[in-house]
């Protein structure tokens, strides 16, 4: 029931933050309107292709962190994967839903249940690691663009937990393996020796987890430039200083329970970039955002519907 409630909250929440935006900005939806319609298809196009580049980056990223696990995917399936997740991520209750996806489809494939879960969670903290790095790193320079501060004191904290976590993650897991042998869930606690393997393996393999960070911030800072893209498209100036440390917070906010990071996203657009560009402005360029994100998610349904990959990968009828 909580499982089905938190998922159907997703809409109305979604819904309530648009509505909130599009009555804040009223009087000036034409002039957004007229923005939209007047940017520059050349600049947009630009911003797409960067982003079909960033799509090839993640899967080459999915596949090797899925190598790790003992999991060969190829660099097609990696890609209809991704496509897929971002397709799944409107049905699901935010921007990491499309993960569930990720993990059954994977795991239909390679026939690996546990080793599907680790690598899927790893390949999201990968990317998230990223996210706040580039965010922490880019505060440190430009906090005083700030008029919250505690944002970047968040950013910092959120960060430095993340590195303990990554550093001690077997240690973590062992605790919890611990704790639940003593508390009787002997099922799950042998569920998490698979869990372990992996892990270790991937403290081991310091190579390719420094490849799987390397591509996750070349990701992040190419979507800093996309953005960057878009907003030359509707003739904004926005410093790449800005967007540095407001895009990784974007995607990170967009994680919160919402269809797709919805209302979520463009509220934190209007709320950052509104005092710099003008709030019509900023909601102008999340739209303009939001467009590549759904050119994406129509990729994604046309590859589920059709793929022979994924069709093949669905359980059998008796």
């Amino acid at each position: 029931m909580k499982k089905k409630l938190y998922t159907a909250l997703r809409v109305p929440i979604s819904l309530l933050l648009l509505a909130l935006l599009i009555w804040l900005l009223r009087n000036n939806l034409a002039d957004v309107l007229l923005t939209i319609k007047q940017a520059s298809l050349i600049w947009f196009g630009f911003a797409f292709l960067l982003h079909m580049v960033i799509m090839a980056l993640l899967s080459l990223r999915m596949q090797i962190v899925f190598r790790v696990a003992q999991i060969a995917l190829k660099f097609r399936e990696a890609l209809q994967l991704n496509f897929i997740g971002y397709f799944f991520n409107n049905f699901f209750p935010s921007t990491v839903g499309g993960d569930v996806i990720k993990i059954y489809y994977s795991s239909r494939l390679s026939q690996k249940k546990v080793e599907s879960i680790s690598a899927v969670l790893a390949d999201r903290l990968f990317g998230v690691y990223a996210l706040f790095l580039i965010a922490a790193i880019a505060l440190f320079f430009w906090v005083s663009q700030l008029e919250n501060r505690h944002i970047a004191w968040i950013v910092w904290g959120i960060l430095l937990l993340a590195t303990f976590g990554m550093l001690f993650a077997a240690r973590l897991l062992r605790i919890t393996q611990e704790i639940l042998r003593r508390i009787g869930y002997d099922e799950f606690s042998s569920k998490i020796n698979s869990l372990l393997a992996i892990v270790d393996e991937y403290g081991k393999q310091k190579l390719i987890t420094s490849q799987a960070i390397g591509i996750s911030l070349l990701t992040k800072l190419l979507s800093v430039i996309t953005v960057s893209f878009l907003s030359k498209s509707i003739s904004i100036n926005i410093s790449i200083s800005t967007l540095l440390w407001l895009v990784p917070i974007v995607f990170a906010v967009s994680m919160l329970p919402s269809l797709n990071g919805l209302g979520i996203r463009e509220g934190t657009f209007v709320y950052f970039l509104g005092p710099i560009v003008g709030r019509e402005n900023a909601f102008a360029l999340s739209i303009l955002w939001l467009a590549v994100f759904m050119i994406s998610d129509v990729i994604g349904g046309l590859i589920y519907a059709f793929s022979n990959d994924f069709r093949r990968s669905l359980p059998k009828e008796k």
